[in-house]
């Protein structure tokens, strides 16, 4: 008995070990990204100012130049982030 608990103990150790090499950063994006939920352009858009403090226009526009229809909020955030640093040319 005591050596099938020791299996289960050097198994879990051998787990824990693989889980450290998987970078932190990729593994806290995709828990966050499967937690969050998906919003069309048009919603965020309408709730621009609340959630991004900025104009509908500026989300809209930001949304269709990264060509996405649907996506969440922190995703938004992000492509919102980059469009309004753009350089206008």
């Amino acid at each position: 008995m005591a050596k099938g608990i020791i299996h289960v103990q050097d198994e879990m150790a051998r787990i824990v070990e693989e889980e450290k090499k998987i970078p932190e950063e990729k593994t806290r994006k995709e828990q966050e990204s499967r937690k969050e939920s998906i919003y069309t352009a048009k919603e965020l858009a309408n709730n621009a100012r609340k959630l991004f403090d900025t104009r509908p226009e500026c989300v809209a526009a930001a949304l269709k130049s990264a060509k996405k229809e649907s996506c969440s909020i922190s995703e938004a955030k992000e492509i919102i982030k980059k469009f309004m640093k753009k350089e206008i040319k």
